[in-house]
């Protein structure tokens, strides 16, 4: 006896829940699913990402810099007294100059 099989891939556009695989089948209540999951099923680049956004989101309600903020803040002081620097030898003041994005 032989057995015959058929595979079917389906690609989806876009990023969402489907109520129903096929047009026959009773259709699911999409807004009663659970998507979390917890973050030790992601990878460390996500745990990571969703850990700099959260921390960010947290600054910005602070009224603290954000992660990319703070990186050109500590470039920024870091060049201040170098040889070189129309700064050097005076004392860090970030105000001094224009950063704009």
């Amino acid at each position: 006896m032989q057995h015959i099989f058929l595979q079917i891939n389906l690609e989806k556009i876009q990023e969402r829940w489907w109520e129903s695989l096929l047009i026959s089948e009773p259709k699911i209540n999409v807004q009663k699913i659970d998507a979390s999951r917890p973050m030790s099923d992601l990878g460390d680049d996500a745990q990571a990402k969703i850990e700099e956004m959260m921390y960010n989101q947290r600054q910005k309600q602070l009224g603290l810099p954000q992660s990319h903020e703070q990186k050109v803040h500590d470039m920024l002081k870091d060049a201040w007294d170098v040889e070189g620097s129309p700064f050097k030898g005076e004392p860090f003041d970030p105000s001094k100059v224009n950063i704009s994005h």
